[in-house]
Protein backbone atom coordinates (compact mmCIF):
# COMPACT_ATOMS: atom_id res chain seq x y z
CA UNK A 1 0.00 0.00 0.00
CA UNK A 2 2.84 2.10 1.00
CA UNK A 3 4.99 1.87 -2.17
CA UNK A 4 1.81 2.10 -4.71
CA UNK A 5 1.64 5.65 -3.07
CA UNK A 6 5.21 6.22 -3.53
CA UNK A 7 5.00 5.27 -6.87
CA UNK A 8 1.91 7.38 -7.69
CA UNK A 9 3.38 10.52 -5.99
CA UNK A 10 6.72 10.00 -8.08
CA UNK A 11 5.25 9.78 -11.36
CA UNK A 12 2.81 12.78 -10.85
CA UNK A 13 5.58 14.95 -10.02
CA UNK A 14 7.07 13.35 -13.01
CA UNK A 15 4.46 14.52 -15.00
CA UNK A 16 3.47 17.53 -13.61
CA UNK A 17 7.24 18.98 -12.61
CA UNK A 18 6.57 22.08 -14.98
CA UNK A 19 4.21 23.48 -13.32
CA UNK A 20 5.96 23.09 -9.91
CA UNK A 21 9.26 24.66 -10.82
CA UNK A 22 8.63 27.37 -8.07
CA UNK A 23 7.66 24.64 -5.67
CA UNK A 24 9.95 25.04 -2.40
CA UNK A 25 11.20 21.64 -3.26
CA UNK A 26 12.31 22.65 -6.62
CA UNK A 27 13.81 25.51 -4.93
CA UNK A 28 15.63 23.91 -2.68
CA UNK A 29 16.54 20.98 -5.13
CA UNK A 30 18.44 24.10 -7.27
CA UNK A 31 20.30 25.64 -4.50
CA UNK A 32 21.43 22.31 -3.30
CA UNK A 33 22.88 21.45 -6.74
CA UNK A 34 24.31 24.89 -6.88
CA UNK A 35 26.12 24.74 -3.47
CA UNK A 36 27.65 21.02 -4.41
CA UNK A 37 28.89 23.27 -7.69
CA UNK A 38 30.28 25.40 -5.44
CA UNK A 39 31.92 22.86 -2.95
CA UNK A 40 33.27 21.28 -6.01
CA UNK A 41 35.15 24.16 -7.72
CA UNK A 42 36.50 25.11 -3.75
CA UNK A 43 37.46 21.15 -3.45
CA UNK A 44 39.62 22.28 -7.14
CA UNK A 45 41.00 25.58 -5.98
CA UNK A 46 42.37 23.98 -2.61
CA UNK A 47 44.05 21.31 -4.64
CA UNK A 48 45.45 23.77 -7.05
CA UNK A 49 46.91 25.87 -3.77
CA UNK A 50 48.15 22.61 -2.38
CA UNK A 51 50.29 22.26 -5.70
CA UNK A 52 51.31 25.87 -5.59
CA UNK A 53 52.88 25.12 -1.82
CA UNK A 54 54.63 21.93 -3.28
CA UNK A 55 55.92 23.64 -5.81
CA UNK A 56 57.19 27.02 -3.77
CA UNK A 57 58.48 24.22 -0.70
CA UNK A 58 60.40 21.72 -2.46
CA UNK A 59 63.85 21.97 -3.82
CA UNK A 60 63.19 20.70 -7.82
CA UNK A 61 63.59 23.82 -10.23
CA UNK A 62 60.48 25.26 -11.80
CA UNK A 63 60.11 27.81 -14.53
CA UNK A 64 57.84 30.76 -15.19
CA UNK A 65 55.54 28.05 -17.52
CA UNK A 66 54.80 26.52 -14.24
CA UNK A 67 53.75 29.57 -12.21
CA UNK A 68 51.56 31.00 -15.07
CA UNK A 69 50.24 27.52 -15.26
CA UNK A 70 49.13 27.69 -11.43
CA UNK A 71 48.23 30.85 -11.35
CA UNK A 72 45.72 30.19 -14.14
CA UNK A 73 44.01 27.30 -12.54
CA UNK A 74 43.63 29.17 -9.29
CA UNK A 75 42.17 32.18 -11.30
CA UNK A 76 39.80 29.76 -12.78
CA UNK A 77 38.23 27.91 -9.63
CA UNK A 78 38.22 31.33 -7.76
CA UNK A 79 36.36 33.08 -10.88
CA UNK A 80 34.02 29.55 -10.65
CA UNK A 81 33.38 30.49 -7.18
CA UNK A 82 32.18 33.32 -7.68
CA UNK A 83 29.85 32.67 -10.35
CA UNK A 84 28.52 29.65 -8.11
CA UNK A 85 27.96 32.26 -5.03
CA UNK A 86 26.62 34.42 -6.88
CA UNK A 87 23.50 32.19 -8.55
CA UNK A 88 22.80 31.56 -4.32
CA UNK A 89 22.43 35.15 -3.25
CA UNK A 90 23.10 38.02 -6.47
CA UNK A 91 23.26 40.63 -4.16
CA UNK A 92 26.59 40.28 -2.76
CA UNK A 93 29.06 38.99 -5.35
CA UNK A 94 29.79 43.07 -6.74
CA UNK A 95 32.21 43.38 -4.28
CA UNK A 96 33.98 39.75 -5.18
CA UNK A 97 33.83 40.60 -8.50
CA UNK A 98 35.72 43.78 -8.28
CA UNK A 99 38.54 42.34 -6.66
CA UNK A 100 38.85 39.36 -8.68
CA UNK A 101 39.44 42.34 -10.89
CA UNK A 102 42.04 43.71 -9.06
CA UNK A 103 43.63 40.54 -8.46
CA UNK A 104 44.05 39.84 -11.96
CA UNK A 105 45.28 42.87 -12.80
CA UNK A 106 47.96 43.36 -10.11
CA UNK A 107 49.16 39.07 -10.79
CA UNK A 108 49.17 39.55 -14.77
CA UNK A 109 51.80 42.69 -14.65
CA UNK A 110 53.82 40.17 -12.93
CA UNK A 111 53.64 37.05 -14.53
CA UNK A 112 52.61 38.44 -18.38
CA UNK A 113 54.68 41.25 -19.04
CA UNK A 114 53.21 43.56 -21.74
CA UNK A 115 54.70 43.43 -24.97
CA UNK A 116 55.27 46.27 -26.63
CA UNK A 117 54.58 47.16 -30.63
CA UNK A 118 58.55 47.30 -32.31
CA UNK A 119 58.86 50.53 -33.67
CA UNK A 120 59.91 50.95 -37.62
CA UNK A 121 59.24 50.05 -41.29
CA UNK A 122 56.79 47.12 -41.74
CA UNK A 123 58.77 46.39 -45.28
CA UNK A 124 62.10 46.91 -46.48
CA UNK A 125 63.94 46.40 -49.69
CA UNK A 126 66.57 43.61 -49.09
CA UNK A 127 69.81 45.93 -49.61
CA UNK A 128 68.26 47.74 -46.58
CA UNK A 129 68.57 44.67 -44.57
CA UNK A 130 71.74 45.53 -42.95
CA UNK A 131 70.00 48.81 -41.46
CA UNK A 132 66.96 46.76 -40.01
CA UNK A 133 69.23 44.26 -38.11
CA UNK A 134 71.27 47.37 -36.93
CA UNK A 135 67.76 48.23 -35.31
CA UNK A 136 67.14 44.57 -34.47
CA UNK A 137 64.41 44.64 -36.75
CA UNK A 138 65.94 41.60 -39.01
CA UNK A 139 68.74 39.07 -37.82
CA UNK A 140 72.45 39.01 -39.39
CA UNK A 141 71.81 36.09 -41.68
CA UNK A 142 69.27 38.93 -43.92
CA UNK A 143 71.45 41.53 -43.12
CA UNK A 144 74.13 39.37 -44.69
CA UNK A 145 72.08 38.78 -47.81
CA UNK A 146 71.29 42.34 -48.15
CA UNK A 147 74.99 43.44 -48.72
CA UNK A 148 75.47 40.80 -50.64
CA UNK A 149 72.98 41.63 -53.09
CA UNK A 150 73.81 45.29 -53.02
CA UNK A 151 77.30 44.17 -54.38
CA UNK A 152 76.42 41.91 -56.60
CA UNK A 153 72.82 42.00 -58.05
CA UNK A 154 73.19 38.95 -59.85
CA UNK A 155 74.05 36.82 -57.05
CA UNK A 156 71.01 37.40 -54.86
CA UNK A 157 67.49 36.87 -56.17
CA UNK A 158 65.10 40.61 -55.66
CA UNK A 159 63.25 40.40 -52.97
CA UNK A 160 62.10 42.66 -50.04
CA UNK A 161 62.06 41.88 -46.37
CA UNK A 162 58.67 41.71 -43.68
CA UNK A 163 60.59 43.03 -40.62
CA UNK A 164 60.30 41.58 -36.98
CA UNK A 165 58.02 44.99 -36.62
CA UNK A 166 56.20 43.74 -39.31
CA UNK A 167 55.43 40.31 -37.60
CA UNK A 168 55.52 41.44 -34.48
CA UNK A 169 52.09 43.80 -35.41
CA UNK A 170 49.94 40.43 -35.91
CA UNK A 171 50.85 38.62 -32.60
CA UNK A 172 51.28 41.72 -30.65
CA UNK A 173 49.02 44.26 -32.51
CA UNK A 174 45.60 42.24 -32.54
CA UNK A 175 45.40 41.09 -28.75
CA UNK A 176 46.59 37.50 -30.08
CA UNK A 177 49.06 36.71 -27.61
CA UNK A 178 46.62 36.26 -24.85
CA UNK A 179 45.01 33.54 -26.06
CA UNK A 180 48.19 32.27 -26.91
CA UNK A 181 49.70 32.61 -23.24
CA UNK A 182 46.22 30.74 -22.03
CA UNK A 183 46.55 27.93 -24.98
CA UNK A 184 50.04 27.45 -23.54
CA UNK A 185 48.97 27.24 -20.14
CA UNK A 186 45.61 25.15 -20.53
CA UNK A 187 48.10 22.37 -22.17
CA UNK A 188 51.35 22.90 -18.94
CA UNK A 189 53.63 24.44 -21.13
CA UNK A 190 55.79 23.18 -24.01
CA UNK A 191 55.66 19.24 -22.64
CA UNK A 192 56.71 16.58 -25.38
CA UNK A 193 53.55 14.78 -24.61
CA UNK A 194 51.39 17.63 -25.78
CA UNK A 195 53.75 19.82 -27.92
CA UNK A 196 52.49 18.72 -31.44
CA UNK A 197 48.79 19.28 -30.46
CA UNK A 198 49.97 22.86 -29.11
CA UNK A 199 51.68 23.32 -31.90
CA UNK A 200 48.52 23.07 -34.29
CA UNK A 201 46.18 25.04 -32.16
CA UNK A 202 48.64 28.16 -31.92
CA UNK A 203 49.27 27.87 -35.72
CA UNK A 204 45.69 27.70 -36.03
CA UNK A 205 45.12 30.28 -34.09
CA UNK A 206 47.47 32.79 -36.46
CA UNK A 207 46.06 31.40 -39.05
CA UNK A 208 42.52 32.59 -38.17
CA UNK A 209 43.71 36.06 -36.54
CA UNK A 210 43.40 38.77 -39.99
CA UNK A 211 46.80 40.38 -40.67
CA UNK A 212 46.61 44.51 -39.79
CA UNK A 213 45.98 46.39 -42.15
CA UNK A 214 49.27 48.36 -42.21
CA UNK A 215 50.95 45.10 -42.80
CA UNK A 216 48.67 44.27 -45.82
CA UNK A 217 48.84 47.78 -47.41
CA UNK A 218 52.89 48.03 -47.30
CA UNK A 219 52.93 44.42 -48.50
CA UNK A 220 51.00 44.90 -51.41
CA UNK A 221 52.70 48.12 -51.98
CA UNK A 222 56.18 46.21 -52.11
CA UNK A 223 54.24 42.98 -54.61
CA UNK A 224 53.55 45.56 -56.98
CA UNK A 225 56.85 46.93 -57.13
CA UNK A 226 58.38 43.54 -57.42
CA UNK A 227 55.94 42.52 -60.21
CA UNK A 228 57.05 45.58 -62.33
CA UNK A 229 60.31 44.29 -61.62
CA UNK A 230 60.23 40.57 -62.66
CA UNK A 231 57.49 40.41 -65.19
CA UNK A 232 58.80 36.65 -66.42
CA UNK A 233 57.21 33.49 -65.22
CA UNK A 234 58.70 33.81 -61.74
CA UNK A 235 57.90 32.26 -58.02
CA UNK A 236 58.34 34.50 -54.79
CA UNK A 237 59.63 32.09 -52.51
CA UNK A 238 59.12 32.85 -48.18
CA UNK A 239 62.22 32.38 -45.83
CA UNK A 240 61.31 33.12 -42.31
CA UNK A 241 64.08 33.34 -40.02
CA UNK A 242 63.78 33.09 -36.19
CA UNK A 243 66.25 34.07 -33.97
CA UNK A 244 66.37 35.04 -29.72
CA UNK A 245 66.61 38.67 -28.67
CA UNK A 246 66.96 39.76 -25.18
CA UNK A 247 64.67 42.31 -23.71
CA UNK A 248 67.11 45.32 -24.08
CA UNK A 249 66.75 44.42 -28.09
CA UNK A 250 70.40 43.07 -28.27
CA UNK A 251 70.79 40.31 -30.18
CA UNK A 252 72.15 37.16 -27.61
CA UNK A 253 75.70 35.90 -27.78
CA UNK A 254 77.49 33.14 -28.97
CA UNK A 255 76.96 31.57 -32.25
CA UNK A 256 73.04 31.19 -32.13
CA UNK A 257 72.70 30.74 -35.89
CA UNK A 258 69.02 30.97 -35.29
CA UNK A 259 66.04 28.56 -36.80
CA UNK A 260 65.29 28.43 -40.34
CA UNK A 261 61.43 29.03 -41.31
CA UNK A 262 60.37 28.16 -45.20
CA UNK A 263 56.59 29.56 -45.87
CA UNK A 264 55.13 27.86 -48.99
CA UNK A 265 55.77 29.15 -52.54
CA UNK A 266 53.40 30.88 -54.85
CA UNK A 267 53.79 32.23 -58.06
CA UNK A 268 54.83 36.45 -58.29
CA UNK A 269 51.82 36.85 -60.60
CA UNK A 270 48.96 35.35 -58.42
CA UNK A 271 46.56 37.02 -56.95
CA UNK A 272 47.16 38.83 -53.82
CA UNK A 273 45.08 37.37 -51.58
CA UNK A 274 46.96 33.76 -52.04
CA UNK A 275 50.22 35.52 -51.77
CA UNK A 276 48.93 37.39 -48.50
CA UNK A 277 47.58 33.81 -47.56
CA UNK A 278 51.45 32.39 -48.22
CA UNK A 279 52.55 35.09 -45.82
CA UNK A 280 49.93 34.43 -43.18
CA UNK A 281 51.13 30.47 -43.39
CA UNK A 282 54.57 31.38 -43.04
CA UNK A 283 54.11 33.78 -39.63
CA UNK A 284 51.84 30.16 -38.32
CA UNK A 285 55.10 28.20 -39.19
CA UNK A 286 56.49 30.02 -36.15
CA UNK A 287 54.26 27.94 -34.28
CA UNK A 288 55.25 24.67 -35.64
CA UNK A 289 56.32 22.34 -33.19
CA UNK A 290 60.87 22.13 -34.18
CA UNK A 291 60.10 26.15 -33.88
CA UNK A 292 58.88 25.58 -30.18
CA UNK A 293 60.88 23.31 -29.26
CA UNK A 294 64.00 26.05 -30.14
CA UNK A 295 62.03 28.57 -28.33
CA UNK A 296 61.36 25.90 -25.15
CA UNK A 297 65.12 25.26 -25.17
CA UNK A 298 66.55 28.73 -24.93
CA UNK A 299 63.99 29.90 -22.60
CA UNK A 300 62.28 32.11 -24.82
CA UNK A 301 59.33 34.22 -24.37
CA UNK A 302 57.09 35.51 -27.73
CA UNK A 303 58.30 38.62 -27.39
CA UNK A 304 62.46 37.40 -27.53
CA UNK A 305 61.63 34.85 -30.24
CA UNK A 306 61.29 37.47 -33.16
CA UNK A 307 60.59 36.57 -37.06
CA UNK A 308 61.25 38.38 -40.01
CA UNK A 309 60.44 37.25 -43.44
CA UNK A 310 62.44 37.56 -46.64
CA UNK A 311 60.31 37.61 -49.94
CA UNK A 312 62.65 36.50 -52.97
CA UNK A 313 61.42 36.45 -56.54
CA UNK A 314 63.14 33.17 -58.29
CA UNK A 315 63.11 31.65 -61.71
CA UNK A 316 60.19 29.11 -62.52
CA UNK A 317 61.91 25.83 -62.64
CA UNK A 318 64.53 26.41 -60.80
CA UNK A 319 65.93 24.10 -58.10
CA UNK A 320 68.22 24.03 -55.07
CA UNK A 321 69.97 22.81 -51.79
CA UNK A 322 72.94 23.44 -49.64
CA UNK A 323 76.51 23.77 -49.75
CA UNK A 324 79.39 23.70 -46.61
CA UNK A 325 82.70 25.00 -47.29
CA UNK A 326 83.72 22.63 -44.42
CA UNK A 327 83.33 19.33 -42.56
CA UNK A 328 82.48 20.22 -38.57
CA UNK A 329 84.30 17.35 -37.62
CA UNK A 330 87.17 18.00 -40.12
CA UNK A 331 88.31 21.62 -40.54
CA UNK A 332 91.20 20.43 -42.15
CA UNK A 333 89.71 18.41 -44.87
CA UNK A 334 89.42 19.56 -48.64
CA UNK A 335 86.35 19.42 -49.38
CA UNK A 336 82.83 21.62 -49.91
CA UNK A 337 80.02 19.24 -49.52
CA UNK A 338 76.77 19.77 -51.53
CA UNK A 339 73.56 19.19 -50.96
CA UNK A 340 70.61 19.09 -53.56
CA UNK A 341 67.72 17.83 -54.49
CA UNK A 342 65.20 18.33 -57.29
CA UNK A 343 62.93 20.62 -56.13
CA UNK A 344 64.08 24.36 -53.58
CA UNK A 345 65.97 24.41 -50.68
CA UNK A 346 62.89 23.92 -48.56
CA UNK A 347 61.61 20.54 -50.22
CA UNK A 348 65.20 19.06 -48.99
CA UNK A 349 64.96 20.98 -45.49
CA UNK A 350 61.49 19.17 -45.16
CA UNK A 351 62.82 15.64 -46.24
CA UNK A 352 60.01 16.27 -49.27
CA UNK A 353 62.47 14.69 -51.75
CA UNK A 354 65.68 12.59 -52.02
CA UNK A 355 68.33 14.51 -51.48
CA UNK A 356 72.13 13.99 -53.14
CA UNK A 357 75.26 14.96 -52.05
CA UNK A 358 77.97 15.41 -54.24
CA UNK A 359 82.04 16.59 -52.59
CA UNK A 360 83.68 18.98 -54.48
CA UNK A 361 87.28 20.25 -54.08
CA UNK A 362 88.21 23.49 -52.31
CA UNK A 363 90.32 24.92 -54.96
CA UNK A 364 89.83 25.77 -58.34
CA UNK A 365 89.17 23.79 -61.02
CA UNK A 366 86.48 22.36 -58.24
CA UNK A 367 86.85 18.92 -59.52
CA UNK A 368 84.28 16.28 -57.86
CA UNK A 369 86.33 13.64 -55.77
CA UNK A 370 82.84 11.78 -54.79
CA UNK A 371 79.01 11.71 -55.36
CA UNK A 372 75.95 10.16 -53.86
CA UNK A 373 73.06 10.08 -55.75
CA UNK A 374 69.68 9.32 -54.60
CA UNK A 375 67.58 10.26 -57.57
CA UNK A 376 69.06 9.50 -61.00
CA UNK A 377 67.15 12.16 -62.52
CA UNK A 378 68.90 14.74 -60.68
CA UNK A 379 72.52 13.35 -62.11
CA UNK A 380 71.39 15.18 -65.88
CA UNK A 381 70.17 18.51 -64.07
CA UNK A 382 72.92 18.86 -62.17
CA UNK A 383 76.51 18.56 -63.80
CA UNK A 384 79.64 18.59 -62.62
CA UNK A 385 80.26 22.15 -63.97
CA UNK A 386 76.90 22.78 -61.93
CA UNK A 387 78.72 21.48 -59.09
CA UNK A 388 82.12 23.55 -59.51
CA UNK A 389 79.92 26.55 -59.95
CA UNK A 390 78.59 26.37 -56.11
CA UNK A 391 81.46 25.32 -54.44
CA UNK A 392 83.13 28.43 -56.18
CA UNK A 393 80.55 30.62 -54.99
CA UNK A 394 80.65 29.20 -51.38
CA UNK A 395 84.28 30.00 -50.99
CA UNK A 396 84.13 33.10 -52.26
CA UNK A 397 81.68 34.03 -49.80
CA UNK A 398 84.06 31.71 -47.04
CA UNK A 399 87.22 33.86 -48.27
CA UNK A 400 85.10 36.69 -47.87
CA UNK A 401 83.56 36.27 -44.54
CA UNK A 402 87.15 34.33 -43.23
CA UNK A 403 85.11 31.65 -41.95
CA UNK A 404 83.42 28.27 -43.22
CA UNK A 405 80.11 29.11 -44.69
CA UNK A 406 77.02 27.03 -44.76
CA UNK A 407 74.93 28.25 -47.72
CA UNK A 408 71.83 28.11 -49.53
CA UNK A 409 72.10 28.09 -52.87
CA UNK A 410 69.89 27.85 -56.11
CA UNK A 411 70.10 27.59 -59.59
CA UNK A 412 67.78 28.82 -62.28
CA UNK A 413 67.16 26.94 -65.71
CA UNK A 414 69.25 29.25 -67.76
CA UNK A 415 72.46 28.43 -65.53
CA UNK A 416 72.97 30.99 -62.90
CA UNK A 417 73.58 30.22 -59.10
CA UNK A 418 72.31 32.65 -56.90
CA UNK A 419 72.33 32.77 -52.54
CA UNK A 420 69.44 32.49 -50.81
CA UNK A 421 71.03 32.39 -47.16
CA UNK A 422 74.74 32.33 -45.95
CA UNK A 423 75.91 32.26 -42.35
CA UNK A 424 79.08 30.95 -40.74
CA UNK A 425 79.10 27.46 -39.31
CA UNK A 426 78.11 26.65 -36.17
CA UNK A 427 81.72 24.31 -35.85
CA UNK A 428 82.75 23.04 -31.90
CA UNK A 429 85.97 24.50 -30.68
CA UNK A 430 88.85 21.49 -30.68
CA UNK A 431 92.20 21.63 -29.36
CA UNK A 432 95.37 22.03 -31.68
CA UNK A 433 96.17 17.44 -30.56
CA UNK A 434 92.48 16.76 -31.82
CA UNK A 435 92.66 18.44 -34.84
CA UNK A 436 96.12 17.01 -35.83
CA UNK A 437 94.56 13.39 -34.67
CA UNK A 438 91.72 13.28 -37.07
CA UNK A 439 93.77 14.44 -39.71
CA UNK A 440 95.93 12.02 -39.58
CA UNK A 441 93.22 9.51 -39.09
CA UNK A 442 91.33 10.37 -41.93
CA UNK A 443 92.60 9.65 -45.37
CA UNK A 444 89.43 11.70 -46.80
CA UNK A 445 86.98 14.26 -46.10
CA UNK A 446 83.89 12.82 -47.67
CA UNK A 447 81.04 12.60 -45.13
CA UNK A 448 78.50 9.31 -45.30
CA UNK A 449 75.52 9.43 -47.11
CA UNK A 450 72.59 11.16 -45.66
CA UNK A 451 69.96 8.72 -44.30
Amino acid sequence: MFLSKFFKRFTSDKKGSSASDGSPEHTFAVRHHRFKLFLTAWNKFQENMTSLEYTLCCDHPFGLHRVRALCTSVATQVYQCIQHLERLNPSQCKALYERFDHLQTAVASEVYPHVQLLEGPYIIPLEEAGRAAEAHLADKSTARLGELRRQSPDVVPDGFVVTAAGCMSLFAGTGMLEEMNRRIQAAGGYLPETLQDLSESLSELTESTPLPDRLVEEFCAALAEMRKKCPGEMRLLFKGRLWPCMDDGEDTPGTDPGLLVWGPTVSLHASDMDILASLHTTLARKQQAQALVYRRARGLMEANARICITCLAVEEDSFGGMAHTANPIDLKGGNVHIYFCNGLPQDMEYSLVPVNVMHVSRTPPYKVSARCMHDAEDGSSFSDQAAADVAALAMELENMSGCPQSMVWLRTPSGRTQVLMARPMVIKARTQEEREDEAESRADDNLPAPL
